[in-house]
């Protein structure tokens, strides 16, 4: 599911006024994806598309990922 920062009711565009808390980076947005019940801004996803398992980086994106799967198994 993708958020955005416009909504439509009625016919008509208006503003989002629900921010989400990135599970990576851990700050407020309007913008990414919700993963179960998990959100990652867009800026989060895309560092963690472009990041090759090589880099150290990587781990850390493997750590907070792994958070989504305890939250909604466990």
């Amino acid at each position: 599911m993708w958020h955005n920062d416009r909504k439509s009711k009625g016919g008509k565009s208006m503003e989002s006024k629900l921010d989400y808390t990135c599970i990576v980076c851990e700050k407020q947005n309007k913008n990414g994806i919700m993963i179960c019940t998990e959100f990652i801004c867009n800026r989060c996803e895309s560092e963690i598309i472009r990041t090759d398992v090589t880099d150290a980086k990587y781990s850390f994106y493997i750590k907070k990922l792994k958070r989504i799967w305890y939250k909604n198994i466990i």
